[in-house]
């Protein structure tokens, strides 16, 4: 028996104000929602790809001059409505390649690279959705530095 995989591709037309075009940026799945913190600028994207092919190892920040804005949007992904939050609280800098996932009804930012500096950002931030806060959290590893990171399946 031969089984033929059914193809069906749909052409979403999200409504809203959506951020700007971004490499290397966060992103987490949150109570129906999509949320995209920081990232690259895709012009800065696109060289930051280039250099790292060429120098693997190095820290991404060498690479490009800016990085998108601090910035947290969220996709409602019922309605395909996107939005700008504005944030309070001590929340992440401007960063790329860092990573985000959802637990508890929050959402944690780990580590990412920052312009201007050498390594990785060992900082972990919260945010919550229902007040619009960030907070800042001590991690018991205090020399965890590693790669711009990556997680997956609702953050385990």
């Amino acid at each position: 028996m031969s089984v033929t995989p059914l193809r069906m591709h749909m052409q979403l037309r999200p409504t809203g104000d959506a951020p700007e075009p971004r490499g290397l940026a966060a992103v987490a799945v949150l109570d129906e929602h999509l949320y995209v913190f920081g990232g690259l600028l895709e012009a800065d994207s696109e060289a930051a790809y280039r250099a790292l092919a060429s120098n693997p190892g190095t820290c991404v920040s060498a690479f490009f001059q800016r990085t998108c804005e601090p910035d947290l949007w969220r996709l409602d992904l019922q309605t395909l409505c996107w939005e700008r939050l504005w944030t309070r609280g001590e929340g992440p800098a401007s960063r790329a390649g860092c990573a985000m996932f959802a637990w508890r009804e929050r959402l944690f930012v780990h580590g990412g690279d920052t312009y201007g500096t050498r390594y990785p950002a060992n900082e972990l931030f919260a945010f919550d959705p229902a007040t619009g806060t960030w907070s800042r959290h001590t991690l018991a590893c205090k020399n965890l530095r590693n790669e711009p990171g990556l997680v997956a399946a609702s953050g385990v």
